[in-house]
């Protein structure tokens, strides 16, 4: 089975606006996208599905762009940027939580010292493992500002 893989880099030159103070300028940005295609998708769908993914970081760059002149970063952007990342972790935490705390709700033929600690410790995994997908969003967050480049200013 063939699998195939590519990148794209988009770069663009766009007026960006700071929404705190109403600074604005001209910023390069650059998107990079990545695509994939099996043998079930036609010739050139991952160089489409990577360049497709390039021009859509570009959006979601800008929004989370700092200000050069006051620091801000949008709000909304920001809030959507984190609400992407962090909610399906809540969802997986707590799915992983009532997986654990079944036996005891479905009342299921255990004893109720087993019933609890199954509970407690598929809450802790839930949460230990959301803990540490957190990390890679973190990470992501800090260089995301990275690809707005800005002209210096005075």
């Amino acid at each position: 089975m063939s699998v195939t893989f590519t990148s794209a880099v988009t770069r663009e030159l766009r007026t960006w606006r700071c929404a705190a103070c109403g600074f604005e300028t001209e910023a390069e940005v650059v998107g990079v996208g990545e695509g994939a295609q099996s043998f079930l998708n036609s010739g050139g769908t991952a160089d489409r599905r990577a360049e497709a993914d390039a021009v859509a970081e570009l959006d979601r760059v800008m929004g989370l762009a700092a200000c050069p002149k006051c620091g801000q970063r949008d709000p909304a952007a920001v809030r959507s940027w984190w609400m992407r990342q962090v909610l399906p972790l809540v969802i997986s935490a707590a799915f992983v939580a009532f997986l654990g705390w079944a036996p005891l709700l479905f009342g299921l033929n255990m004893k109720p010292s087993d019933q609890w600690l199954a509970g407690w410790i598929m809450t802790g995994i839930g949460l230990l493992v959301c803990g540490f997908m957190l990390l890679p969003a973190w990470m992501k967050w800090e260089t995301a500002k990275q690809g707005v480049r800005f002209p210096p200013t005075d």
